[in-house]
């Protein structure tokens, strides 16, 4: 009870005397100043990593999105070539032509292979494809292939025949995530599917 009455006397002279209340103010100031900075600091660092995550993303992105361009590319300058080859994955002579407006079923002798060679140098390897026309350390573990190369199905329309294809790539860059276990910084890599889905023609 007189310690109640102690800080009550105190409070009471402190606002007689208003020199009495500066360091306790004072120290509440200093605290809530810490505070904000503390907060403001954490919401820099969350901000400057999501903002990393999101660039990483992008770049991912459009990697794939490179890939899928390459492929396209292939299909274009070699159209009987990727004609033959998606036929063949759905087991369909190349030169067979379906009744205008019908889908010929899949074939018994249907095979991947000749499909996942023709897109087999299609990614961004040194030695087996198209090597990325920027160079360095930095980027050395960025890369970019077709993952999954699948004929859909197959019709007729009009002089044409017309094969389906589901191109899938992915695109991979480095990205430094936070061990939230040890609290250290580790490299990963960051990756972004794309598809895309191609008709290859071919005239009757």
């Amino acid at each position: 009870m007189s310690g109640r009455l102690q800080l009550l006397r105190w409070f009471r002279s402190s606002l007689r005397n208003p020199r009495a209340m500066a360091l306790p103010m004072t120290v509440i100031f200093c605290a809530l100043m810490s505070l904000m900075v503390y907060y403001m600091t954490r919401s820099r660092i969350e901000q400057k990593r999501q903002n990393l995550t999101q660039f990483s993303a992008l770049q991912a992105h459009f990697m794939a999105q490179g890939a899928v361009q390459q492929a396209l590319l292939k299909f274009r300058i070699l159209p009987n070539e990727a004609f033959s080859a998606t036929a063949v994955a759905r087991g369909l002579c190349p030169f067979y032509v379906a009744p205008e407006g019908a889908t010929p079923a899949t074939g018994a002798g249907k095979t991947q292979d000749p499909l996942d060679q023709f897109v087999s140098d299609v990614n961004s390897d040194s030695t087996l494809g198209i090597p990325l026309s920027f160079t360095g350390a930095e980027f050395a573990a960025w890369h970019m292939e077709i993952a999954k190369c699948k004929a859909l199905t197959s019709f007729t329309s009009g002089t044409e025949k017309v094969n389906v294809v589901s191109i899938e790539a992915v695109g991979m860059v480095p990205i430094w995530v936070k061990n939230h276990l040890t609290g250290d910084w580790e490299s990963s890599l960051f990756k972004d599917v794309v598809t895309k889905t191609v008709e290859i023609r071919r005239g009757i």
